[in-house]
């Protein structure tokens, strides 16, 4: 085996059930600020996605694909399967809202928190560096 240069500063974020249980995971850098651009590019897909009337089964199926598609866009890697933990991304949940709706919700707030918290400790090093040259 040759040189190895390791750039990889993915993280593995576990996907959790509402009771803590494990369901699945993916790796994602939480410091990559493409995801903005990324997130911002998939909210306006969604848009466009139309669930078929009737029963045209093979559109649904297409449609999900589409959905599967856009989250693994979104986070860079292949977290679709788990993300949707074996259910179609276009289940009902009992709030009425379609389970690839709630998912994009719970991982905005996600990835704004990472970024947040990353934007800040970045800035207060920053700040530690300078703060001796403004005397």
């Amino acid at each position: 085996m040759g040189k190895q240069l390791v750039l990889d500063n993915r993280e593995w974020i576990d996907i959790v059930d509402s009771k803590g249980n494990v369901t699945g995971g993916f790796y994602w850098n939480p410091a990559d600020l493409d995801i903005v651009r990324r997130y911002e590019k998939v909210a306006a897909e969604f848009e466009n996605i139309q669930l078929p009337e009737g029963d045209d089964i093979g559109k649904l199926y297409a449609a999900s694909d589409k959905v599967s598609e856009l989250f693994d866009y979104l986070l860079n890697t292949h977290a679709a399967a788990d993300l949707f933990a074996g259910v179609n991304p276009f289940t009902p949940r009992p709030d009425g809202t379609l389970l690839c709706e709630y998912v994009m919700n719970v991982l905005a707030s996600f990835i704004e928190k990472e970024l947040d918290v990353r934007i800040r400790k970045t800035s207060a090093k920053v700040k530690k560096y300078t703060e001796k040259y403004k005397k």
